[in-house]
């Protein structure tokens, strides 16, 4: 039952890896990641100023 349980829960392949160091270490990916990180049309991880706005305006 240990083994069907750990079997069910385990991590897939693709996210069993740590790959966040190379991510930032690879010069060209690195400017992607900062460049798209930090596009303010594009609320993904950064949010847009209307989004900002709309909720500094709330508090």
């Amino acid at each position: 039952m240990f083994k069907q349980i750990n079997n069910a829960t385990a991590q897939p392949v693709v996210w069993s890896t740590y790959t966040a160091e190379v991510l930032w270490a690879d010069p060209h990916i690195a400017r992607q990641m900062m460049a798209y990180h930090l596009n303010p049309d594009i609320n993904a991880a950064s949010r847009s100023f209307d989004f900002i706005f709309d909720h500094i305006s709330d508090v």
